[in-house]
């Protein structure tokens, strides 16, 4: 699971509303973490007491609830057939019943390359593990100079696929509600290469430019936000919080230069407790990205998966969260409870 805090809100339902999945979500969580049954009373009931009772009060607001995000993987890829009877109806229940209105797609490294590996793997030329395990994160230069994109250099057939089959039908059907569907394209980078992005901000910056310009060119779109990196601080990825503030400076002016308006999402590390100053490990994530100029004025949401489960601890390190929300003025979000329930007031 990944919690994502932004300067508008926490991504969870289109309405704004705590949907249904949600509740229910939260009960199995008190029951299972906790292991007692809670009792949910409205508001306009008499409260309940004692320490299995939830209360709601619909006159008290602490965070408004914009969006509920799922990734663009219906099974497409693995069951290229048998998923065309039943996506209709999948993205029906996902807009209509589960209020899905924003959607991670994911671009991976190795889409900086000359050769369309993704259509040889859908076309059977190689077959699944050949294209996961040692071509998707192969990164291949488009040419020596980072300011120029070669466009034959760039392959967004996979990033195409999650549009047309996932990410249009969805835009669609929001559309008809009245709402808008929200597009965040996740960098991910679970392999190694001779050359790496990491180690070049510039051309992590052509990279992201690349993709910006080839969404506004066959779909008229352009990503609403950017993560910069899925899960960092795992021995695949292994990028330092230096290396995504580089990263994020160096794409932030490119994007800017070209004339699009830059959100970014970082550090999505996997463990919560790595985010705020004396962070596990040392790592220090969110103050060495700060550390680097300019970089937080481009980070519109902080983020981190939910693999480690936070408690109190993560209090304790409010102030130095805080003090670096503070410099982006971003929205302060801390973590009470286990895996799901989240308090945020605005900075």
């Amino acid at each position: 699971m990944q919690v994502k805090y932004t300067k508008k809100g926490f991504f969870v339902n289109s309405q704004g509303n705590l949907s249904i999945l949600l509740v229910a979500t939260i009960i199995l969580l008190f029951s299972g973490v906790f292991g007692i049954n809670p009792k949910i009373v409205k508001a306009s009931s008499t409260p309940c007491t004692g320490s299995n009772c939830v209360n709601l009060n619909s006159g008290t607001t602490y965070q408004t609830m914009i969006g509920w995000e799922a990734t663009a993987q219906v099974g497409q890829n693995e069951f290229p057939t048998d998923y065309l009877a039943y996506k209709d109806q999948l993205f029906d229940n996902a807009v209509n019943d589960l209020g899905i209105n924003s959607l991670r797609l994911e671009v991976y490294s190795g889409t900086e390359n000359p050769t369309d590996y993704y259509t040889q793997y859908r076309t059977g030329v190689i077959d699944e593990n050949q294209f996961y395990s040692s071509i998707l994160y192969n990164i291949v230069n488009d040419n020596g100079d980072p300011n120029t994109i070669n466009s034959s250099g760039f392959q967004f057939s996979y990033l195409d696929n999650q549009m047309d089959e996932i990410a249009l039908p969805m835009k669609t059907l929001l559309e008809a509600r009245g709402e808008t569907l929200h597009i965040n394209v996740n960098y991910t980078d679970f392999g190694s290469s001779a050359f790496e992005h990491k180690s070049n901000p510039s051309e992590y910056a052509e990279f992201v430019l690349a993709t910006y310009q080839h969404m506004q060119s066959a779909y008229g779109i352009v990503p609403d936000t950017w993560e910069v990196i899925l899960e960092p601080d795992t021995p695949s990825a292994n990028w330092t919080p230096t290396q995504i503030g580089q990263a994020i400076k160096a794409a932030g002016d490119r994007l800017v230069s070209a004339g699009f308006t830059p959100h970014f999402i970082a550090p999505s590390v996997t463990n919560g407790l790595e985010v705020a100053s004396t962070g596990q490990g040392g790592n220090d994530w969110a103050t060495q990205i700060n550390a680097v100029s300019g970089a937080m004025a481009y980070i519109d949401t902080i983020s981190y998966h939910r693999f480690v489960i936070l408690h109190q601890m993560i209090l304790k390190r409010k102030a130095s969260l805080l003090s670096l929300l503070v410099l982006a003025k971003k929205l302060l979000c801390l973590n009470t409870l286990p895996l799901i329930l989240i308090f945020c007031r605005e900075i």
